[in-house]
């Protein structure tokens, strides 16, 4: 029973502190939100009080004075060394708010204005998830090879990519999937990582209906080192010498037609 009614006291006292502190947060921004109206933003002390708004508007959960107090802070400062941090911020308080088309533009100025800095790729990705939500996966796919060409990027942006593009179901994306798993085949990724970036290349490059893009495809897996499945090696021939024969190019199709007898004669054998 003493433990319960200690329980009780110490939540009440957190409870009672954490009011008295939510209390102070909005004099303390009252207090700079008046300061501001006699100060100038460009000036040091401007800056130095928009970035405590900022900063206890962040803290305290108040998104809408967050993206006040960051706006003109990202105006009016350009050269600040916290402006980078800020307009992250700035995105961050629009999505909280469901202000995606503002979020985008801020994301779109940090990556002109910021191209070197270290959360780029982030940003990238979150234009991805925001364009994928909204159903534009063309957009989130390109977003994210943004993501995965950038210093910081890695080999899941370029699959998310290939994914979304995929997902978007045109010729010309999926002849973008194709392209970018075939890239796979260079990067330093394991061999059933690779393997599985040429099943989605030639499915995608198939699917592209582009014969010229199925044939430079081909012959990249061709000369690959990638030792593959019997079945895909049927299929590999059988798109091949269909691609070529449609571009009239005769001996090339009949060769893939005899490796394709072949292959499919083992694959029979074995099965």
């Amino acid at each position: 029973m003493f433990l319960l009614c200690f329980v009780a006291v110490s939540l009440q006292a957190v409870m009672a502190q954490n009011i008295e502190e939510v209390l102070n947060a909005r004099k303390d921004i009252a207090n700079i939100q008046s300061k501001l109206r006699q100060s100038n933003d460009r000036s040091n002390q401007g800056a130095k009080l928009l970035v405590q708004l900022v900063d206890l508007a962040d803290e305290y959960g108040r998104p809408f004075t967050l993206i006040q107090a960051a706006k003109r802070f990202v105006v009016s400062n350009p050269e600040h060394e916290r402006h980078p941090d800020i307009m992250l911020r700035l995105i961050d308080a629009q999505l909280v708010v469901a202000r995606d088309k503002d979020a985008i533009s801020t994301a779109r100025q940090f990556i002109s204005r910021h191209a070197d800095h270290a959360e780029i790729a982030m940003v990238h990705r979150l234009l991805a998830d925001i364009f994928r939500r909204e159903g534009k996966m063309a957009a989130a796919a390109q977003e994210q090879i943004q993501a995965f060409e950038s210093k910081n990027g890695h080999l899941v942006d370029a699959a998310r990519a290939i994914r979304y593009y995929r997902k978007d179901n045109s010729h010309r994306s999926h002849g973008a999937a194709a392209n970018l798993a075939i890239r796979f085949l260079s990067e330093d990724a394991d061999l059933d990582t690779k393997k599985e970036a040429v099943r989605l290349a030639m499915d995608s490059a198939r699917r592209s209906s582009d014969n010229e893009l199925i044939i430079n495809i081909g012959q990249k897996i061709n000369d690959s080192s990638i030792v593959f499945e019997q079945d895909q090696e049927v299929e590999l021939h059988r798109m091949l010498a269909g691609s070529y024969w449609a571009q009239k190019k005769t001996s090339e199709a009949e060769q893939h037609l005899f490796k394709l007898a072949t292959a499919s004669q083992l694959f029979e054998d074995v099965k």
